[in-house]
């Protein structure tokens, strides 16, 4: 986990080893879709998905102070 703490913004991701041949499915990611909800309300963005490689799975938000 990373958290940065600036002038402007408080950033915070985080980075997860993806299992051998894992696939990205259509599901609902209602975990995701939730962090991205919450991170709104305080006026944040919340971004997430596969490294280039496809070997980790990160998810970030940032929020404006």
């Amino acid at each position: 986990m990373h958290l940065d703490y600036g002038e402007t913004s408080l950033a915070l991701a985080a980075s997860n080893p993806m299992p051998p041949g894992a696939r990205l499915s259509d599901g609902a990611h209602r975990g995701l879709a939730g962090i991205a909800n919450r991170a709104t309300l305080f006026d944040g963005v919340a971004s997430s998905g596969p490294s280039a490689d496809g070997r980790t799975w990160r998810t970030a938000v940032v929020f404006p102070l």
